[in-house]
């Protein structure tokens, strides 16, 4: 994943607390964890140009 797709992390200080792996106008993988879900983060990620 880290040579073929393009990360973006959400960081609250040090924790990460979603990230998102696109590659070629494709997501691949989409995560936030339980405790930062429900915050908009999630769809912020997915607003990122690609």
């Amino acid at each position: 994943m880290f040579t073929a797709c393009t990360l973006w992390g959400v960081f609250d200080g040090e924790a990460m607390n979603a990230m998102i792996a696109f590659r070629d106008d494709w997501i691949a993988q989409l995560y936030a964890l339980p405790a930062a879900q429900g915050r908009g983060i999630g769809s912020a990620l997915l607003e990122i140009p690609q």
